[in-house]
């Protein structure tokens, strides 16, 4: 009786687990214009499980984040406006 019941507790639950649940990985590169930051970001961009990736530089990486952005993937390129307020206005 108990095992009936555990065998169709875990069948149930078992569905919540499910490899087809669309999973949004959201990714922040610190350095991005760096030598090792740039191709790193552009190896990110064309992974299909990086949905989000946010490029961050002390110098800046608008280049970066243009190369970046024409790769023809569904993610989303974002570059935080704190460290550009020229593209802010």
């Amino acid at each position: 009786m108990l095992a009936g019941y555990a065998a169709r507790s875990l069948s149930v639950h078992g569905r919540w687990f499910s490899s087809s649940v669309a999973r949004h990985t959201k990714v922040a590169v610190l350095g991005a214009g760096g030598g090792i930051g740039q191709p790193l970001s552009l190896l990110l961009k064309a992974d299909p499980l990086v949905t989000s990736l946010s490029l961050y530089d002390i110098r800046g990486a608008p280049g970066v984040a243009a190369d970046v952005s024409h790769i023809d993937t569904p993610g989303e390129v974002d570059i935080p406006l704190l460290f550009y307020p020229t593209l802010a206005e």
